[in-house]
């Protein structure tokens, strides 16, 4: 799995298996560049995306609320496949209801991935990015992060957090 991709570095992207984060990483695939997405699942398409591109895709299991997992896949990165010049943070999750009968762990779960997890991994990979002096990072955000949504306030705080 080790390739040295200095002239063209990896754009690593959150929740790239299936949706919004899927068609970034076809689309950047398709650009010609080396793609490294995580989710905490597979999905058919990635699936397919790894055999029709076997040396510029690459699929990890992850889980944007845990940092732990999330710095050791960064260094992962960095060690197997080359440096990191790019990060697509598209992953998120939300569950709907009303506030005041949301579980408690399923709040802090949304501020886990939507927020915490979101700086966490920002944080890991614009270190290595201030070093090289390069880089570029996109987050994706909601428009409930500006307007709020009913039913789905745990999510919009964390986005209008990332804002």
């Amino acid at each position: 799995m080790t390739s040295n991709h200095e002239t063209s570095p990896v754009i690593l992207v959150s929740g790239g298996s299936r949706g919004l984060g899927l068609d970034i990483v076809q689309r950047l695939l398709a650009l010609g560049k080396t793609v490294v997405t995580f989710s905490r699942k597979p999905s058919d398409e990635t699936e397919a995306l790894l055999k029709e591109y076997p040396e510029t895709f690459y699929f990890f299991p992850g889980d944007l609320g845990d940092p732990a997992s999330l710095k050791a896949l960064v260094k992962r990165i960095e060690k197997d496949i080359g440096h990191i010049g790019g990060l697509v943070n598209n992953a998120g999750m939300t569950f709907e209801g009303v506030l005041a009968l949301q579980p408690e762990d399923a709040i802090n779960r949304i501020i886990d991935v939507n927020l915490k997890g979101t700086l966490f991994l920002t944080k890991y990979v614009t270190h290595r990015m201030m070093v090289r002096r390069m880089g570029r990072v996109v987050n994706i955000s909601s428009i409930v992060g500006i307007r709020g949504y009913s039913g789905v306030v745990p999510y919009s705080a964390a986005k209008s957090g990332i804002n």
